[in-house]
C-alpha cells in the first residue's frame, strides 16, 4: 500500500512537471530575422517563427509602416520600392486570438556605376593610336598608363551619388605589376593588369 502511494505520488509529480512545462511553453509568433536589409526593386518573403498556439493554421494579414518604401501583398510578398526604412507587420489570427510580429526593413540604394576620375591621370581609349601595339589584349575599358617606378593617386565617383554605400576600394589583378595601397597605385614593373 505504501509503495502504491509512493508510485502514485511520483506519477502525479511527473504529470505536474510536464503540465507546467507545457504551460510554460510560450506562444511564439515573430519574424525569423531581427532586421532585414534589401535593395530597391528586390522582392522577398520573410520567414516567420510560429510555435505553440500560433503554429496552428490561421489567417495572416500584412501591412507596412511606409507604403512609399515597401509594398506587401496578401501572401506576404514584400517589394522594396525606394531607399528608406519601414516597419513590416504580420498579424496572425486563429479563432478569436491574434498575435502580432514586426520587423524593421531597411531598403538600400545600390551603386549602378563607378567612374574612375581621370582628370590627373594619363588615360587612353583602347583604339587610341598612341597606344596601339602596346597592349597584349583588348582591354575592357580605358587604358591607364603609369611609368614603372611611379605612383598615382586614384579617385572614383559612384552613381547614383545617394547610394547607400559609395565607398570605393581599388584592387589590382596583378600586384607584381600594379601595387594598390588605399588610393595609391604604384607601377612596380612593365606589364598589364586590371584595375
Amino acid at each position: 500500500m505504501r509503495r502504491r502511494k509512493y508510485l502514485i505520488g511520483i506519477l502525479l509529480t511527473l504529470l505536474l512537471v510536464f503540465a507546467a512545462a507545457g504551460a510554460l511553453a510560450a506562444d511564439t509568433f515573430r519574424f525569423e530575422q531581427k532586421s532585414i536589409q534589401v535593395f530597391e526593386g528586390e522582392t522577398f518573403q520573410p520567414a516567420l517563427v510560429r510555435e505553440g498556439a500560433p503554429a496552428e493554421e490561421g489567417e495572416i494579414s500584412w501591412s507596412v509602416g511606409k507604403d512609399t518604401v515597401l509594398s506587401v501583398t496578401g501572401d506576404g510578398t514584400v517589394t522594396a520600392l525606394k531607399k528608406g526604412e519601414s516597419i513590416l507587420k504580420a498579424t496572425l489570427t486563429v479563432g478569436r486570438k491574434s498575435w502580432k510580429a514586426t520587423v524593421n526593413v531597411k531598403v538600400l540604394r545600390a551603386v549602378t556605376k563607378v567612374t574612375l576620375s581621370t582628370a590627373k591621370l594619363q588615360t587612353y581609349k583602347p583604339t587610341d593610336s598612341q597606344i596601339s601595339g602596346l597592349l597584349n589584349e583588348e582591354p575592357e575599358g580605358d587604358v591607364l598608363l603609369i611609368p614603372a617606378g611611379k605612383s598615382v593617386k586614384l579617385a572614383a565617383t559612384c552613381t547614383p551619388s545617394d547610394a547607400s554605400s559609395t565607398k570605393v576600394t581599388f584592387t589590382s589583378s596583378d600586384e607584381g605589376v600594379l601595387k594598390i595601397s588605399g588610393s595609391t597605385a604604384a607601377a612596380k614593373q612593365a606589364g598589364e593588369c586590371m584595375l
